[in-house]
């Protein structure tokens, strides 16, 4: 039987009373170094871009789609970039998810009113393909947001884990 009483044993863990013992310095957990991703692998959707240029072409879809929804892209990531550095240079949280959040809003709406426009002032096929481009777009840089996220900050871990 236990020292507490309860039955249970603690054979295996760590100390007698089956935690594991403290780290040295006090800190529950520390901070494992980030992993690095090439800064290149962030840009992927760029050539998404460049790749569905050649399958417009060969699917006949309409050239003013693509450069329109192209377009909007190269815009609403340069504007996202830009907000990005602007953020990340601010040392007060209530700019950061201002600028943040409403860079999202904005740039959402920017693609809307391209697409929009395209259909507007081209044909429904043009603001279909330039719809489409722009999700197809999306698509890429949100999934490859999701895979990298966890790489962009330390990780944490248990002292002498290894990830």
């Amino acid at each position: 039987m236990s020292e507490g009483g309860s039955g249970l044993s603690t054979v295996g863990s760590e100390t007698s009373e089956g935690r594991p013992p403290p780290p040295a310095d006090g800190d529950a957990t520390r901070e494992l170094p980030p992993l690095h991703v090439p800064e290149w692998v962030r840009y992927l959707d760029f050539a998404a871009l460049a790749l569905a240029l050649p399958v417009f072409i060969l699917a006949d879809f309409p050239l003013g789609g693509y450069l329109v929804g192209g377009g909007a892209w190269i815009v609403q990531r340069a504007v996202q970039i830009w907000v990005q550095r602007k953020a990340t240079a601010s040392r007060d949280p209530r700019t950061v998810v201002g600028l943040l959040a409403g860079s999202m809003i904005a740039r959402g709406w920017f693609c809307a009113g391209a697409i929009f426009l395209a259909g507007i002032i081209g044909d429904n096929d043009t603001g279909l393909a330039a719809a489409v481009l722009i999700v197809m777009l999306f698509t890429v840089y949100f999934g490859l947001g999701m895979v990298l996220r966890p790489f962009d900050s330390p990780l944490k871990g248990m002292p002498g884990a290894v990830r």
